[in-house]
């Protein structure tokens, strides 16, 4: 089971990353942004549903049934905070390059530690400064390349993407349908 979990894992972080190269593609042939979105955004729902109706669980139509109101109402509240993160994502490598933005979003961990602090009353401790510390400072300098005092504005909404991104992970309970 195991195993399985983290060919999961390896997949969608392989996905996010060829979806982030092959938007930076089409929107550097001057394809229009929302288009792009939209693209990406059928093929990642033909894709989960295919994980989900076909490769998961047999009685999964049953769990869905089963669902109650205030779940869907996260559903729909993590929905909401990725496709904020997918607009905004898409739109900031208009103004940025395909380096910062994979960078940027892989360190959401920040948002996690200090999201982490204000829902769940989790603790910072001094590990956790130093490690968002050291994150912030490397993405500084991955991002200006240590030339500029300021990020560009495209790096700043990559920072706002990851944001939705991970703050879709604290979206009231967590829920597990399978």
């Amino acid at each position: 089971m195991k195993s399985k979990k983290l060919i999961f894992s390896l997949a969608a972080a392989s996905f996010m990353s060829l979806s982030i190269f092959f938007k930076k593609i089409a929107l550097s042939k001057n394809a229009l942004p929302m288009n792009v979105f939209i693209q990406i955004t059928i093929i990642c729902f033909l894709v989960l549903s295919i994980n989900l109706f076909i490769l998961q669980e047999k009685d999964t139509k049953e769990k869905i049934k089963k669902i109650k109101m205030q779940n869907w109402k996260n559903f729909f509240l993590a929905g909401f905070f990725n496709l904020s993160a997918m607009l905004i994502g898409t739109y900031s490598l208009l103004l940025s390059t395909i380096i910062n933005c994979s960078f940027v979003t892989k360190c959401g961990l920040i948002f996690v530690i200090i999201l982490a602090f204000f829902f769940l009353q989790e603790k910072i401790t001094k590990e956790k400064i130093l490690l968002m510390v050291v994150f912030i400072l490397g993405t500084y300098l991955v991002v200006t390349g240590g030339k500029l005092i300021i990020p560009h504005f495209g790096d700043l909404l990559i920072l706002l993407a990851a944001f939705f991104l991970f703050g879709l992970y604290f979206s009231k309970k967590p829920i597990k349908i399978i």
